[in-house]
């Protein structure tokens, strides 16, 4: 298999792990700033929020398998997945997940900084007492 041929299954792979065919349900995240702003929002903010979001959305997949592989590895049903299966390394899954995540607080950071702030701060805290 070419290299090229490898980094195309890689990606997909990544891709399944990230539930990126799921990924369509950030358009609820559109209707929800459209519906808060009056429909005032301006196009790149909706765009921006919708990558935001499905950034988000794809990261938590990846670190629910990631937490969740030794489990998955009994179910049949969840025995498939790429980490499960070893077509995609725990590393390369860590890495996916801090670029969908560092994605995600950059866009955020970007569209509202104090409000990103003050929900890091908060996310600390609750942190912080939940551990």
């Amino acid at each position: 298999m070419s290299t090229e041929n490898r980094l195309v299954a890689k990606l997909l792979e990544l891709g399944r792990l990230a539930r990126f065919e799921g990924g369509g349900f950030s358009v609820v995240a559109l209707f929800g700033a459209w519906a808060a702003t009056n429909g005032s929002v301006e196009p790149w903010t909706l765009g921006a929020l919708f990558l935001a979001n499905l950034l988000f959305l794809m990261g938590g997949c990846i670190h629910n398998d990631f937490a969740d592989a030794k489990y998955d590895r009994k179910m049949v049903k969840l025995g498939t997945r790429p980490l499960v299966t070893g077509t995609v390394s725990r590393p390369e899954a860590m890495w996916a997940l801090s670029v969908c995540f560092a994605g995600c607080m950059g866009i955020a950071w970007t569209l509202a900084p104090s409000l990103f702030v003050a929900l890091v701060l908060a996310g600390a805290i609750l942190f912080a007492l939940l551990y």
